[in-house]
């Protein structure tokens, strides 16, 4: 699997090693929270509770890498400060697997970066591995231990926690890992706030740091989420695609099937479906059931009801279960066959990519897959035979045909389960499920591996994910301890394909992106709720959800004065009330963005300009990331006879276009190079030295050592330097020569003091120059026979469509807003304030020049060398002088193009290139593409045009 650097992970570690630079080397501790005070008001961390205790906290997301993190973070401490001791702590048998997995499959990327490797032990009741970890000293170690093996009364517990060993007299093996003063990580937080062990971790480690990484924190007042340096929460996770984006399929039992539960004093609890709403009543014996349920396929009554049995009036008996839950078989089929007709319709697509599908089945009980009579694996059987026979009847891809028809000639079984009392030979085939399901994910994830359908009861919860799940089906209840947010966690990490590529916006651009990575979840209708409940739990588990915070405001671009104006018009109608114990904070009481809008005429005097960008960023803290699969699409008409002149330019400007580029003077872009980083000031590292002195016979430190060396540390004496010039090539995707003649040109010391810094500082230069040197002579080719995929956008099966999803052009609405008659659509759709504006104030016609047809552009994701990119609007315009162009335009809401950010620039720049050469390759009216600042006129940017242009 291939890693990749992720702002977001190196922030998280470049935020706790400042908090521990406070520290002086992690000797004394006092010093914390005054490093975590001083990052929060650097940071603007939005969670600013701090206590007086050894402890930081991590909030990051479910699927967004908090285990590589951790990790990183080990390596980075031991090279920051010497610290070589690490004690993971786990609560599950799943999330210990699961990182175990993680520190093998890492250790070459970190060993290229730091040039160690990280040793692991984990402790399953032989203590041999303990004192591995205890006597190798000097080593770069983690041992893993499960909470249980501190805190339960059992023989595991008992051999670290006794003072009767041979190895150490009178002291536990605890004891000597304390000594050690090992840095302590607790995964999954919420599941570790037992009194036991809570009590038991506070009597055997003193003076050590604990840093605790979960996406879910405990309510307790003494485990809660406090001293934060780093947050990544679910809302956030969503916006920025960093994640999976959710759909849920609700799968209506029969309107007339009805289940008994909760028989007591003749009173019998029912449970039923109607218009689609799950029911629950409670009825007497004799009484007529139609009476409740207002069905006339109801009227029987219960006649009797005896040990397990309900025996009915009409003649037919029932089981009496102890839930209301149960699932029919029906119901359980259906289920079963809508996952399988979702995983076939991704399977082949992603197939293509090189993308393996896997499906995730939660089910009611062991036996009803490993069972005598197992009644899901059978149903399941039946149900893709049925479906995958209709696969292959279509017109599919060879290569996936063949895929299919592999199924049931291998030895090794594409459907297979993980459960927790799970045992077996190692040759056995049940073991080598559980092996391939628990351990080796890099093998699961190849299309050369046939399991693609994996079942579990709830042994496959935190700890344990794919990023190549896409489909997860609820046949079975969630019990009250467990977040529908840790359920469907485990599909929620982004796709990677079969070289370990992982599929992020930035390698596949927005479209594609969204194409790829659905997570599916399938439900029976006794849930509901899970849409509403998952909602609440990723928004009400969000920071940004409950306080307002003024740097929020400030980071919006208010100034103090409309700060104070919008936070009293707030107060004042208790939208939001000021926290007593923060200063400059407030608890949001109701939905802030609702009362904007309601109050547009009032406060867009207050906010200004920025009226729309506030509103908008407040409304994406509560925007659901999770569709509805039942619901239909929000739809927009596609007004027929404006496409029509519209229709020459969508297929221009959906042709395949491949990026091309002319000679570059290399030697020039290693000279601008050098040049920008020469005048780069890069900080020194200083380095911790401990020299520890041994008593060979009994192990015992006979002298100890501490000092900071004095001049600059100097790293890469050991030979590494190929090394890491080499990763540098691989992860910035240069060629190795250009990064060899690049390094020997630039100053070594400099990039030796400081490797981590010097790196991220020339991934920056070396972007922004080779940008400069590749924008003169960069070009595109088209292909005019094959086009891009969103062509479809507007067709199905060659035939313009009446209506298209209004996701393809934005993700908001104006419901009271009807376009006038050149717009394309019938509904205004937008992403941002100044489109809106765009949308409802650009005039049809000044000057003897005419819109004939405007349009918001559906996503076109053109390549660029770093990003694709994606236009807002075109235009056809009837000039005056009688001829006629098409006007692509990016709409930008800053003051001065000066303020437009860099990255966005140099897309811009592409841009400009494309349409350029798409200029050169229509038969259409001419096309011009131009950059629009802020809220100017249209037909002022026409103006700067002037009159010339291609005449039909």
């Amino acid at each position: 699997m291939l890693f990749e650097r992720q702002e977001y992970q190196e922030e998280c570690v470049s935020n706790i090693i400042k908090v521990l630079e406070s520290t002086d080397g992690l000797d004394d501790l006092s010093g914390l929270k005054s490093g975590i005070e001083s990052l929060h008001e650097e940071k603007s961390i939005l969670e600013k509770d701090t206590k007086d205790e050894p402890r930081l906290d991590v909030l990051m997301e479910t699927g967004t890498g908090k285990t590589f993190t951790y990790i990183k973070t080990m390596y980075e401490m031991n090279r920051r400060f010497g610290k070589n001791k690490f004690v993971i702590f786990v609560p599950r048998l799943a999330i210990r697997a699961g990182i175990i997995q993680n520190i093998d499959l890492t250790s070459d990327y970190f060993f290229l970066e730091y040039n160690k490797r990280l040793k692991k032990y984990t402790y399953e009741g032989d203590r041999g591995p303990v004192m591995e970890f205890i006597r190798n000293t000097n080593e770069l170690s983690v041992l893993i231990l499960t909470n249980a093996s501190i805190s339960s009364k059992n023989k595991n517990s008992r051999i670290l926690t006794s003072k009767t060993n041979d190895l150490f007299p009178g002291s536990s093996l605890l004891e000597k890992i304390n000594e050690l003063t090992p840095v302590i990580f607790i995964d999954e937080p919420h599941l570790l706030t037992g009194a036991k062990f809570i009590e038991a971790y506070n009597e055997h480690f003193t003076d050590v740091l604990l840093i605790r990484f979960g996406a879910t924190y405990p309510d307790e007042d003494k485990s809660k989420l406090s001293n934060v340096v780093y947050i990544l929460d679910g809302v956030k996770a969503f916006n920025e695609s960093l994640v999976k984006k959710i759909s849920v399929s609700t799968v209506i039992d029969r309107e007339d099937d009805i289940r008994f539960y909760g028989y007591e004093n003749k009173t019998l609890q029912i449970a039923y479906s109607k218009g689609g709403i799950l029911y629950k009543r409670k009825i007497r014996l004799k009484q007529t059931l139609s009476s409740v349920t207002g069905n006339n396929k109801h009227n029987f009554h219960v006649a009797n009801v005896k040990g397990g049995e309900v025996f009915l009036s009409d003649g037919s008996q029932r089981e009496l279960s102890s839930s209301d839950y149960k699932l029919t078989d029906d119901a359980i089929r259906r289920m079963i066959s809508h996952t399988i007709k979702i995983h076939f319709e991704k399977e082949g697509d992603l197939f293509k990519r090189s993308i393996k599908t896997l499906s995730l089945f939660f089910i009611p009980s062991i036996a009803d897959f490993r069972g005598e009579a197992p009644r899901i694996k059978n149903i399941f059987d039946e149900e893709y035979k049925k479906q995958r026979r209709k696969k292959l009847q279509e017109d599919i891809d060879l290569e996936y045909r063949q895929y299919l028809e592999r199924d049931y000639m291998d030895e090794r079984n594409f459907y297979d389960g993980y459960f927790s009392g799970d045992r077996g030979s190692a040759e056995s085939r049940e073991n080598y499920g559980v092996n391939l399901i628990l351990k080796d994910k890099t093998k699961l994830l190849s299309t050369t591996e046939p399991l693609r359908f994996i079942f579990s009861v709830w042994a496959l919860q935190e700890g344990w994910d794919n990023p190549n799940v896409f489909n997860i089906c609820k046949l079975a209840p969630t019990d009250r301890e467990t977040k529908k947010k840790q359920q469907v966690g485990r599909g929620l990490r982004l796709a990677v394909d079969n070289d370990g590529k992982r599929q992020t916006v930035k390698h596949c651009g927005e479209r594609e992106f969204e194409e790829i990575n659905s997570l599916d979840v399938i439900v029976s209708d006794n849930e509901r709720d899970f849409i509403e409940g998952l909602q609440k739990e990723i928004i009400g588990d969000s920071i940004t959800s409950k306080k307002l915070y003024r740097t929020n405001l400030l980071d919006l671009g208010l100034n103090s004065s409309q700060i104070a104006r919008l936070t009293i018009a707030l107060e004042n109608n208790n939208v939001i009330t000021l926290d007593e114990e923060q200063v400059d904070v407030w608890d949001i009481n109701s939905p802030v963005d609702e009362f904007l809008e309601q109050n547009r005429e009032s406060l867009s005097g207050v906010l200004g300009d920025k009226y729309d960008d506030v509103v908008k960023a407040f409304k994406e803290v509560r925007t659901s990331p999770i569709k509805n699969r039942n619901e239909r699409s929000a739809c927009v008409s596609v007004r027929q006879s404006q496409f029509k002149e519209f229709e020459s330019l969508w297929h221009d400007i959906t042709k395949k276009a491949k990026i091309t580029y002319g000679d570059i003077n290399e030697d020039a872009l290693i000279k601008d190079i050098k040049q920008t980083f020469d005048k780069e000031t890069i900080y020194p590292v200083k380095r911790k030295i401990i020299k520890k002195t041994y008593n060979h016979e009994d192990n015992t430190i006979i002298e100890e050592k501490t000092w900071t060396e004095k001049d600059d540390v100097k790293f890469f004496s050991d030979g590494s330097y190929e090394e890491f010039v080499a990763d540098f090539a691989d992860k910035e995707n240069l060629p190795l020569m250009f990064c060899y003649k690049m390094f020997n040109a630039l100053d070594g010391n400099k990039i030796g003091n400081n490797p981590i810094e010097a790196r991220s500082s020339l991934s920056e230069i070396v972007k922004e120059s080779i940008h400069r040197s590749i924008i003169k002579t960069i070009g595109y080719n088209f292909d005019g026979e094959v086009q891009i995929k969103t062509r479809s956008v507007f067709y199905k099966n060659g035939i313009l469509k009446d209506e298209i999803p209004a996701a393809e052009l934005g993700r908001y609405i104006d419901k009271d807003y009807t376009p006038r008659e050149h717009y394309l659509y019938d509904k205004a759709i937008y992403d941002s304030g100044i489109e809106l504006d765009v949308i409802k104030g650009d005039s049809p016609e000044e000057d003897n020049d005419r819109i004939v047809v405007f349009a918001k552009l559906p996503k076109l994701s053109i390549p660029t060398p770093y990003k694709t990119y994606n236009p807002d609007f075109a235009y056809f315009i009837q000039r005056g002088s009688g001829k006629k162009l098409f006007l692509i335009v990016e709409t930008k809401g800053y003051n001065r193009e000066s303020d437009i950010p860099a990255d966005e620039q140099q897309k811009i720049a592409y841009a400009e290139k494309f349409f350029a050469a798409l200029e050169e390759n229509t038969d259409a009216a001419k096309v011009i593409y131009k950059k629009r600042i802020n809220k100017q006129s249209l037909w002022d940017l026409l103006r700067d045009i002037g009159n010339g242009g291609h005449v039909e």
